[in-house]
């Protein structure tokens, strides 16, 4: 059995930072790779995860304010 080539099992550093790139331009909402580039699968997950980001940032804003105007609620008719 011939040895196994161990540099081809992992990724060269060129192709580490582009798809890292892609992940960074897909998080901030950057440009889009043109159509059928190798990226665009990198890009697009970045992308989902800032769309994920804005929903879960919204629903922890909309709870923070129902939580603290229940506790208003609860906590000013207990003073009165």
């Amino acid at each position: 059995m011939p040895p196994a080539d161990l540099s081809s099992e992992f990724p060269h550093p060129e192709t580490i930072i582009a798809v890292r790139g892609a992940l960074s331009i897909g998080l901030q909402q950057g440009p889009d790779s043109p159509g059928g580039h190798w990226l665009h699968e990198f890009w697009a997950f970045g992308r989902a995860r800032a769309e994920a980001e804005a929903i879960i940032q919204g629903f922890m804003e909309s709870a923070a304010i129902r939580i603290l105007a229940t506790s208003h609620a609860y906590f000013g008719a207990a003073a009165t």
